[in-house]
């Protein structure tokens, strides 16, 4: 049914009744890359960010694929000092991810406690979301009640945040 689909993300879905649309694609390693392929795949896509701060607070940010996301400012709106991307290594080692993979599905392997979540405005507002299932070649497309009962599922909350060029709401 779904050959390539990571079992135990899967088996979550299923076992939660979540409804979702599965496309597999060539891996897609930036945004630009994926634009094509994107074209052929319902909805708005995103691209998933995993930050940490010097406490080791973390910070997984859900935005639209076509935004640039302005970290300086973001870091103003946390009121932190210092704020950073992992490096491959570190998402490697402590993530089992990826560049490229990172996922608000990744959320299955979490507990809440030190993790906050942040997801672009105008992707809550979209009908239908397509994001990577912690892999490069494939995309889920889920409606954002689908998304709302997924973190319900894993105990996250999502804190909602509209990027609009260099200023954060």
């Amino acid at each position: 049914m779904y050959p390539n689909f990571d079992p135990k993300l899967l088996s979550f879905f299923l076992e939660n009744a979540l409804q979702f649309d599965y496309y597999e694609h060539k891996p897609i390693f930036t945004v630009e890359e994926g634009a094509s392929i994107k074209h052929s795949i319902p909805g708005k896509h995103t691209k998933n960010l995993f930050l940490t701060d010097k406490k080791w607070w973390f910070y997984l940010v859900s935005i639209e694929a076509h935004k640039r996301f302005p970290v300086n400012a973001f870091r103003k709106y946390l009121v932190l000092k210092d704020l950073s991307f992992w490096s491959p290594e570190q998402l490697y080692e402590q993530l089992k991810l990826t560049p490229g993979s990172v996922s608000l599905f990744w959320l299955i392997n979490n507990q809440p406690a030190t993790l906050h979540v942040f997801i672009d405005h105008d992707l809550r507002t979209a009908p239908l979301v397509g994001r990577h299932p912690n892999r490069k070649d494939a995309t889920i497309c889920v409606s954002h009640e689908t998304l709302v009962q997924f973190l319900y599922c894993t105990r996250h909350e999502i804190k909602s945040i509209s990027f609009n060029h260099e200023n954060i709401n």
